[in-house]
């Protein structure tokens, strides 16, 4: 039985020290990988007890995984506001594009990880693992589709396939996103923005 077992019964409700163990764990997975950092180590950067550790997470692998989610719930609130936002299609695609690229700039370390490291995540947690990105995936399509019919509505994008215009951004996205975490580019956000709102919109020709 581990400690978190134990504590099942014990009502976490610091937020505070619940964040602090994230951003330990993120941080030293990125510097030295998932299986090399031990729960010790993670509670010494949090300058908590280990047992504190089991009171919000059942072991690494539960930790590892709630970095995750919780970093992609952050990246979804995010688009969500920049594409719902009462302004112009216009202004929404320049801000969503620019979040998205922030986003994975500001945690690229820790995301560098998790594409090393999902295809060693075994069982359950690699059932966990992919039900969090697929939920990801649905909502991200589902809030770059509504963005697509605003510009419609504004009569900013022709009449094409909205399904089709909503996947060319999102693959240009994550294409640009991927290429800046394993390639080092470090090109200003905004002239990445620049360029992928401007060949998103108006094509190579």
């Amino acid at each position: 039985m581990s400690e978190y077992d134990i504590f099942q019964g014990v009502k976490c409700c610091d937020p505070d020290k619940r964040q602090r163990i994230l951003d330990a764990a993120a941080d030293l997975f990125a510097e030295r990988g998932f299986h090399e950092v031990k729960v010790d180590e993670i509670a010494l950067r949090a300058d908590l007890s280990k047992g504190t550790i089991y009171l919000y997470f059942k072991n690494k692998e539960d930790l590892f995984h709630s970095i995750i989610k919780d970093r992609t719930d952050e990246l979804i609130v995010q688009l969500e506001e920049a594409a719902s936002a009462d302004e112009s299609f216009d202004t929404s695609l320049r801000r969503l594009v620019t979040v998205y690229l922030e986003f994975f700039d500001r945690h690229k370390p820790f995301f560098k990880i998790v594409q090393s490291e999902k295809s060693h995540v075994e069982g359950g947690n690699h059932n966990r693992m992919h039900a969090t990105a697929y939920e990801t995936f649905m909502i991200f399509s589902t809030i770059i589709a509504r963005l697509i019919v605003k510009g419609k509505d504004q009569n900013r994008i022709r009449r094409i396939d909205s399904d089709i215009a909503a996947r060319s951004l999102r693959g240009i996205l994550n294409s640009f996103s991927f290429d800046r975490a394993f390639t080092g580019d470090t090109t200003p956000i905004a002239a990445v923005t620049d360029s992928i709102v401007d060949i998103f919109m108006n094509g190579v020709n």
